[in-house]
């Protein structure tokens, strides 16, 4: 990692991104990206379909590949100011949980994170394929041109397959932090976890720039 880059700590960047403790928040940041305007409501999950279009490279049966599971995303809401993925859950720390196939889970950024990190120059894994990683440890670390900061696990978990690609392509976050820009996928050790994590449409409130009159339920 360049030693020019400035390290956050996980407070440090929660406030850079305009979230006070508490999940309250704060429109005081100018980012770079804006809300799409295509899908609908995600209340629940949908689940990932495998196709089989020419144009999609042929995957082992438990390799995740997310060629077929390119987003539907949040149409616009609360002036949000990045895209916000409708099938997955969040943690108000900008990562995202995605439920796949038997129960496994796929972890990534967002394109609120990518945004504040700028271009991602570096990305490092703490943890290796077979390990157990607990919530709250640091899973990777991230840097950029100005500054870096640590994933942290959002659900505890078996690690089944890196991203490995990100060490060579660490741009692939800026560019597709939805689809090829995963990080890892995992088995979940203790699945009540997930009920901590939160919805799509609260993750958007999180990041309002006109904060609603009514603050929609944190699992939707």
């Amino acid at each position: 990692m360049p030693d020019n880059q400035s390290q956050l700590s996980r407070r440090e960047f929660l406030k850079a991104a305009g979230l006070a403790t508490g999940g309250v928040a704060m429109g005081s940041l100018a980012l770079l990206t804006a809300c799409n305007d295509t899908t609908s409501s995600a209340t629940s999950m949908p689940t990932t379909t495998r196709t089989n279009s020419s144009n999609v490279p042929t995957v082992p049966p438990g390799v995740y590949s997310p060629f077929d599971s390119y987003p539907p995303l949040l149409e616009e809401r609360y002036g949000c100011t990045a895209s916000v993925a409708a099938d997955r859950w969040y943690t108000d720390d900008h990562l995202w949980v995605k439920e796949w196939e038997e129960g496994k889970i796929v972890i990534g950024i967002t394109d609120k994170m990518q945004s504040l990190l700028s271009t991602v120059t570096y990305c490092g894994f703490m943890f290796e394929e077979e390990m157990v990683a607990d919530r709250g440890a640091i899973f990777a670390a991230v840097g950029a041109y100005k500054l870096s900061t640590d994933i942290i696990v959002p659900v505890s978990g078996k690690v089944l397959q890196i991203n490995t690609a990100l060490r060579t392509f660490p741009y692939v976050l800026n560019a597709f932090p939805y689809s090829e820009g995963w990080l890892a996928v995992m088995m979940p050790t203790r699945t009540q976890e997930m009920g901590d994590l939160i919805g799509p449409h609260y993750y958007a409130y999180l990041q309002a720039v006109n904060i609603p009159p009514t603050v929609p339920p944190k699992r939707s």
